[in-house]
């Protein structure tokens, strides 16, 4: 188990990823935007593992960006696809 802890520390930056292009005052929180990814990239069959792609999420405040903090390399790789994507009619930047 301190061996997962101690990869999931070291690979922390390549897991996450910046997002921006937010709707300021859109109402947007973490949980609907790990949602919004997390469903995003299963339909997208960009996970690769079951369940949630998605570990942690932070929304700056205003909403104009947020971090998402993927649980595996590949799956932060995986999600540079999704800029282009809209939220609130906005085409997000990955």
């Amino acid at each position: 188990q301190s061996n997962m802890a101690a990869l999931m520390q070291q690979t922390k930056k390549q897991r996450k990823l910046h997002i921006g292009n937010l709707q300021p005052g859109s109402g947007l929180t973490g949980p609907i935007l790990k949602t919004f990814v997390a469903g995003v990239m299963q339909q997208l069959a960009l996970t690769v593992k079951p369940g949630d792609p998605i570990s942690e999420t932070f929304v700056a405040e205003g909403g104009k960006y947020a971090f998402v903090e993927f649980r595996t390399v590949q799956e932060a790789t995986n999600a540079l696809s999704l800029t282009g994507v809209e939220l609130y009619g906005r085409p997000i930047k990955i």
